[in-house]
């Protein structure tokens, strides 16, 4: 009678990394198909990259969405986590994907930042100078352009197709 993926989640929100360990080396999907974010929403707000990781190294998958088109990463960017969304990209996460509204990497990473945070102020920077090594547009176009854009089967734009992955500097 347990809901998928709460104890999962309710492991995450203890902080210690030996409960939701047990959880996943058990079986426990990082993805319960009722809430395929959830378990990642949960580190993310938490702004537990060690939680991300467990996850990760569990097969969590990168391309799982809300149905707001919302992703781990445009999660972590949103929350400015950016330490976290350079670790979802380190690990393949694509820079490409955008939520219902034009939500992408290439606007969260240019704007002004929220946190008074220097380490995350640091990682936003660093992700922000890989931008054109992706062939990010230059100014980044805002969310409503991206959302027009996509609407019209031109997002990702053609010279970025096939480049999802951010390559180290």
């Amino acid at each position: 009678g347990v809901v998928p993926g709460v104890p999962l989640t309710i492991a995450l929100r203890a902080q210690d990394p030996w409960f939701a360990t047990r959880l996943l080396d058990a079986g426990a999907s990082p993805n319960p198909r009722d809430n395929p974010l959830g378990p990642m929403m949960t580190a993310i707000g938490l702004g537990s990259a060690g939680g991300v990781r467990l996850l990760l190294d569990h097969r969590a998958d990168l391309g799982a969405t809300e149905r707001t088109g919302n992703n781990a990463l445009l999660t972590a960017l949103d929350m400015d986590q950016f330490t976290i969304a350079e670790l979802l990209v380190a690990r393949g996460a694509d820079v490409w994907a955008i939520d219902s509204s034009g939500g992408n990497f290439g606007t969260s990473v240019t704007r002004p930042i929220v946190s008074t945070d220097p380490v995350q102020a640091s990682a936003q920077q660093r992700l922000a100078a890989r931008l054109p090594s992706i062939g990010w547009p230059s100014p980044p176009p805002d969310p409503r352009a991206v959302r027009k854009m996509a609407l019209a089967g031109e997002w990702p734009p053609a010279a970025a197709k096939g480049k999802g992955h951010v390559p180290e500097p």
